[in-house]
């Protein structure tokens, strides 16, 4: 998608949309967060630890929430920077500040459309190929605003400024590691579990279930038990459980809501839209939709690297 593609009725800066007061109001919220998250885990005040570490994830969450709250429109530029194949142009010293290429590249970077491309880019981020998302996070960690060490974020910039001249340098080097599936495997292997999980709290046996997932997947259904062992032992059983207890609630509170929406008793439009703001979360996360796709991308990888299965015919072309 580029800015031409936009509805021109729509809004060209949407960081910059705002309600003064109610911003103020949030900015203020936020800042009020960190500052209540800092003192109840202060070291020299409090000498249990107890939620600490959930607590500063919460503050660095916060944390990105205030950046995007009062520097929503530098993400943006910075975005459209990448977008648009540019990076960030540093100062010059005193001996190339007339250079003609620095006065060029100054003046490609110095103008509201990146802004506004970013805008746009941010919202259909996910349809982006690798390649720009790899320049977007390049160019926004060397502004660093995560506020990460500054070693750290300078070494990720070079490692991944590295990887356009094909060196994948120390950071970024896979473990050699010997593991009959890939993580991105793993993982599209566990949403598989999900969605078995899923669609058995919406009423279906396990059994099917299991073999409407497998065949979507091009597996046969007792590929997925193989599977949910090698994940136990990949990723640990701690994370397996959580994955899988997630889909379950998500399936259990579509399915709660289902029976309600079912009812005959008085529902206030309230209600109404609630069970389908729950209905399509759901849907978004576990449905048929999110399953083909998934599924997709496992078919895909599977051709080269894994078990192709014909549910009709039951031939595997490769062991599992």
């Amino acid at each position: 998608m580029t800015i031409q593609d936009k509805d021109p009725s729509g809004p060209l800066y949407p960081s910059r949309e705002y309600n003064r007061e109610a911003r103020n109001h949030y900015i203020h919220t936020l800042l009020n967060q960190l500052s209540e998250l800092e003192a109840a885990n202060n070291p020299v005040v409090h000498a249990q630890a107890a939620n600490k570490d959930l607590n500063a994830f919460k503050a660095l969450s916060i944390a990105g929430d205030l950046v995007r709250e009062v520097a929503g429109w530098a993400l943006d530029h910075t975005i459209g920077l990448s977008v648009n194949g540019l990076n960030f142009v540093p100062l010059q010293p005193d001996g190339t500040i007339q250079h003609p290429e620095y006065l060029s590249d100054k003046a490609a970077v110095d103008t509201h459309q990146h802004e506004e491309d970013g805008a746009v880019a941010r919202e259909d981020i996910i349809n982006l190929n690798n390649l720009t998302l790899r320049a977007i996070l390049q160019n926004l960690l060397a502004a660093n605003p995560g506020g990460f060490p500054d070693f750290l974020a300078n070494k990720a910039v070079i490692s991944l400024k590295a990887l356009e001249f094909g060196e994948a340098l120390p950071l970024l080097k896979p473990r050699d590691i010997n593991l009959k599936a890939r993580y991105a495997e793993l993982q599209l292997q566990a949403r598989a579990l999900q969605f078995v999980e899923y669609r058995r709290k919406m009423g279906l046996r396990k059994s099917v279930a299991q073999e409407l997932v497998a065949n979507m997947y091009c597996v046969a259904p007792s590929t997925l038990k193989t599977w949910e062992v090698r994940l136990r032992k990949n990723l640990g059983n701690l994370e397996i459980e959580r994955q899988l207890a997630f889909a379950r609630n998500i399936g259990e509170n579509v399915a709660s809501r289902l029976r309600h929406s079912l009812t005959k008793n008085a529902r206030s439009e309230a209600d109404k839209r609630f069970d389908k703001l729950i209905r399509q979360s759901g849907e978004r996360e576990f449905g048929d939709e999110a399953l083909a796709a998934a599924a997709q991308e496992y078919r895909s990888r599977a051709v080269s690297e894994a078990e192709v299965y014909d549910a009709n015919s039951g031939v595997r072309e490769r062991p599992v």
